[in-house]
């Protein structure tokens, strides 16, 4: 109530009256007397609240609030009495329109973390090939921080610039140019080429996205060419947008043909390499000889391929290590491919049985258990085979074929199975043995005469 009459004391008498200054000065002394007597209260109730175990507030929080507290009243106080009163009424009204912005601003942003976290846990619980089965969402929120951001700044300036001297400032300091050789490049240029890559990240991610799950989602083909089609789309979007903000930029078809003649010239000097994997990397893409979902074997390890990048590929063992592959390796080495468009593997199983065992008892079981596996394929179909009549038994091969997700499993239950059987049947296990014969040598010197001992 005592603002608003001073407020239209100074709108009747006006700025520049003696009377309208005694007011101003009158309530900077009440409102400095007031903030006095709240901090001193609120030590007390500080202090009561720690002696009853309530939690006490951070003493640099409170130090920093007491201090602005001081600094806005007492400084409405002193710009007062030197005789400025338009000035210590924009710096009062300024400081709290300040406050103001801060605070929704704070309220604001915490709306928005607690958003950006529920988005976060809910992706967290979907298994999607993006990361997240709603891309659009965690762009938006992007967008929505970006916002923010941008509206706090201006709210700022429209907070403390009643005049618009800084507006027209930033927009001269918007249309400062600069300029490299031939190429004259301007601040608001440079920003809009930033706010185009922006935006292309955010187009590029939503559309593939939406690619996946309205079109590719439904349609009969390889995850490897959903990947192929899914990068490429990729890199055109990012292609697209670094055309249209070099554009911004003002760089044209003669300084893009000086960029990419020197860029020749860097990668005849040393980034041949870097130059090699990024064509490697498109040569995987369209050719598909590995795609994602692959089992392939690196050396002696087998490894799954996780992603296909523009200049390596990431790959993961089975003993859960990540292995970062350039790709030129898969182009100019050999790989083996173990799952190329077909997850069938077959494996070879050797039996070996004791000599005297029925031959035919022991293949018809065999092939009994391979057929009778949940695991093993019936297409192709189980063979067995007489492979040699070896030093420690008679030899057999069970051929199966199994997905490749069962390399170790459903062989590891076949053997396991068939074990039993033989047990069942008095089949025998070959086992490594040498059989010692020993023959009666002739007596040489005869037989023992009567008398000798």
């Amino acid at each position: 109530a005592v603002e608003i009459a001073v407020l239209m004391l100074v709108w009747v008498a006006g700025r520049e009256n003696l009377l309208s200054w005694l007011a101003w000065g009158t309530l900077s002394v009440v409102y400095l007397f007031w903030a006095v007597i709240f901090w001193r209260q609120m030590k007390a109730v500080m202090a009561e609240g720690v002696r009853v175990g309530q939690a006490a507030p951070a003493p640099q929080k409170v130090a920093i609030l007491r201090g602005w507290s001081y600094l806005v009243l007492g400084g409405t106080l002193l710009i007062s009495l030197v005789g400025y009163n338009n000035l210590a009424e924009h710096w009062f009204d300024s400081w709290i329109n300040t406050v103001a912005l801060f605070f929704w601003g704070w309220i604001s942003l915490n709306a928005i973390r607690e958003w950006h976290h529920d988005h976060q846990a809910e992706a967290a619980d979907e298994d999607h090939p993006l990361g997240s089965a709603h891309p659009w969402r965690s762009s938006l929120i992007q967008l929505v921080r970006l916002v923010w951001l941008v509206g706090l700044a201006v709210g700022l300036l429209l907070a403390w610039d009643f005049s618009g001297f800084l507006f027209s400032w930033a927009g001269s300091l918007m249309g400062l140019t600069i300029t490299l050789g031939s190429l004259k490049l301007s601040i608001a240029n440079m920003a809009l080429a930033l706010l185009i890559v922006f935006f292309a990240h955010m187009a590029v991610r939503v559309g593939k996205a939406l690619l996946h799950d309205r079109i590719l989602d439904h349609q009969p083909l390889e995850r490897g060419l959903k990947d192929s089609i899914l990068t490429i789309t990729g890199y055109l979007g990012w292609g697209l947008g670094l055309m249209l903000a070099l554009g911004a930029l003002g760089v044209n078809a003669t300084s893009l043909a000086v960029v990419f003649g020197a860029l020749s010239i860097g990668i005849g000097f040393g980034l041949q390499n870097i130059f090699n994997n990024f064509i490697s990397g498109l040569i995987l893409l369209f050719e598909r000889p590995i795609q994602v979902g692959d089992y392939v074997e690196l050396g002696e390890a087998w490894a799954e391929v996780k992603k296909i990048n523009v200049r390596s590929t990431v790959v993961k063992t089975f003993d859960n290590a990540a292995v970062i592959i350039p790709n030129s390796d898969f182009i100019s080495q050999r790989v083996t491919n173990w799952t190329h468009r077909d997850k069938r593997m077959r494996r070879r199983l050797s039996i070996r049985v004791a000599y005297g065992s029925d031959i035919d008892l022991v293949m018809q079981t065999l092939e009994d258990v391979a057929l009778e596996s949940p695991g093993v394929l019936h297409y192709p179909r189980p063979n067995v085979f007489f492979i040699d009549h070896a030093e420690n038994g008679l030899t057999f091969m069970l051929r199966i074929w199994v997905n490749v997700d069962d390399y170790f499993l459903v062989p590891s239950e076949v053997l396991c199975e068939i074990h039993r059987r033989f047990n069942e049947l008095g089949i025998e296990i070959g086992f490594s043995q040498q059989e010692l014969r020993i023959r009666q040598l002739p007596d040489e010197t005869g037989p023992p005469k009567e008398g000798d001992e």
